[in-house]
């Protein structure tokens, strides 16, 4: 019988490709081949943004019926900053009303051109990467080798920075006296928040991000409102950050990250964790593929008494067994990572791969 559990993927060091696409058509400014930086715009779009009214009828002193007959745009046009928008001859010369923005001829209301102004929204690569495929007026792919880690929670945005390792431990708490002025633009690593207004302080300081181990149930409220991505790798409530996952990005500590926030999805889409950089030893990690629970694989305990702890699956029991707290149920025997053996319910186990 295959035993299916919840699985993530967590990667030392692997060849990833991922899209980023922009959320309207525009422009893709970058071309396959070419290696881009976190910062650098790979795609942008124009979008409509406020309005911009004219008192034109006011400004030449005219009547509100007598706009139209001097307007030289259509309703729909495309103007910049300095384009005319009436004229009309004069004794000496022409007099030209000239738009104050950039946008697009909106209409006209009782003598009063209405502008829509339009800005730029830029796609930036958010990694060091190299572009391998460029998708007509939406975006690109990007392949980018480093570290690969699924979070459990996100909260929807997305952002990149330097890695900040405020905690000495897997279950070290964030605290006030370790938010300071270096933090400002970086993305911080803890093992718990259970201090809201923690966020707060985070946000002034001026955080790029944060990666936390545990978040308390009260503080997820706060955390969806935050201005920079926040990712969740192991769960809600006090029980830290999973020692693999903690030792994964100690090792990059300072070095580049990007976060991608995004909420779980139906396409099985997480939130992910991706830090770029060269191959250290070995050969790089295949894609993975989700395959039944078996016996060598590298699992996590999803609930107490051993929760966020670590294990490699030693053999799958095809007969109920009773666990420490006394339920009784199919599952693993595994091997934590101090060599005590355990059995775990296969509900309570997550499969890293």
């Amino acid at each position: 019988m295959s035993i299916l559990t919840r699985t993530t993927i967590i990667q030392a060091q692997t060849r990833l490709r991922r899209e980023r696409l922009l959320p309207q058509r525009g422009e893709v400014v970058v071309s396959p081949g070419q290696e881009v930086s976190p910062v650098q715009v790979v795609a942008r779009a124009q979008q409509a943004t406020r309005f911009r009214i004219v008192p034109a009828s006011e400004l030449w002193g005219i009547a509100p019926d007598e706009v139209e007959k001097y307007l030289i745009i259509q309703e729909g046009q495309e103007v910049h900053a300095g384009d005319p928008l009436l004229r009309r001859k004069r004794m000496m010369g022409s007099q030209v009303l000239e738009s104050p923005v950039d946008g697009y001829f909106y209409g006209l209301n009782n003598g009063r051109i209405i502008l829509q102004q339009h800005e730029w929204h830029e796609l930036r690569a958010l990694v060091q990467a190299k572009v391998v495929n460029a998708i007509p007026n939406r975006g690109v792919v990007l392949e980018v080798i480093g570290t690969q880690i699924q979070g459990v929670w996100g909260s929807g945005k997305e952002g990149s920075g330097k890695l900040k390792i405020l905690s000495e431990t897997e279950h070290g708490f964030l605290t006030q006296d370790q938010i300071k002025e270096e933090i400002e633009g970086k993305v911080a690593v803890a093992g718990v928040l259970d201090q809201a207004e923690l966020l707060a302080s985070l946000q002034r300081a001026g955080a790029g991000g944060l990666i936390i181990g545990s978040i308390s149930a009260e503080s997820l409220q706060w955390a969806r409102k935050a201005s920079f991505p926040i990712i969740v790798t192991d769960g809600i409530g006090k029980q830290g950050m999973s020692r693999h996952i903690f030792f994964l990005i100690g090792k990059h500590a300072e070095g580049d990250v990007a976060l991608f926030a995004r909420e779980f999805d139906y396409w099985g889409n997480r939130p992910e964790i991706i830090i770029p950089h060269e191959i250290s030893t070995g050969m790089l990690q295949t894609p993975p593929e989700y395959q039944p629970l078996a016996p060598g694989q590298m699992v996590r305990m999803l609930r107490a008494p051993y929760t966020g702890q670590t294990g490699q699956v030693l053999r799958l029991n095809h007969y109920r067994k009773q666990t420490d707290t006394g339920i009784i149920g199919y599952g693993a025997d595994v091997r934590l990572a101090d060599g005590n053996i355990v059995f775990v319910p296969y509900a309570n186990l997550d499969t890293i791969i």
